[in-house]
């Protein structure tokens, strides 16, 4: 069964520890996706690549940028109250050692708290297929996966 993605983010949208996954493969419209679902519940849309390319001072910090500075950034952009969908993260976590890539993902279980004022907006991060997403077990409190791939969603 195809799974909507505005139905299932109004479902989600109560859930204590609001963050999911969503991936694909390179060049199956997984960033056109992000842009339409953004649109489609009023998210924040976050291209984390064109921030970083049109930014010197984050291009210049690139390799010792870690998953501590990508957590305080999310929670600066967490002010507006709008969901944030992050893409284009993959050139980023590239650049993490196992420990920074493990820090990160553990955001998605029970971390992104959204009962909490320092997170309190869904977070839906958009990401390449990789192998680690395999592995990845993590599940909102009423089991409910919190990885997707993009071939589960219908079209926006």
């Amino acid at each position: 069964m195809m799974l909507n993605f505005v139905e299932l983010y109004k479902e989600l949208k109560g859930q204590r520890y609001f963050s999911i996954i969503i991936h694909s493969k390179p060049n199956t419209g997984l960033s056109e996706f992000a842009q339409k679902a953004a649109a489609a519940i009023g998210a924040k849309y976050i291209n984390l690549l064109e921030l970083f390319v049109n930014n010197k001072e984050l291009s210049d910090k690139i390799q010792s940028y870690s998953d501590h500075d990508l957590q305080e950034f999310l929670k600066s952009e967490v002010k507006n109250g709008s969901a944030i969908l992050l893409d284009k993260i993959d050139f980023l976590l590239d650049t993490w050692n196992k420990s920074e890539m493990d820090s990160f993902l553990k955001l998605f279980n029970k971390q992104w708290d959204t009962f909490n004022q320092t997170y309190k907006v869904p977070l839906i991060v958009f990401i390449e297929t990789n192998s680690y997403l395999d592995e990845l077990q993590i599940n909102f409190e009423n089991g409910i996966s919190k990885v997707y791939h993009l071939s589960q969603f219908n079209a926006l």
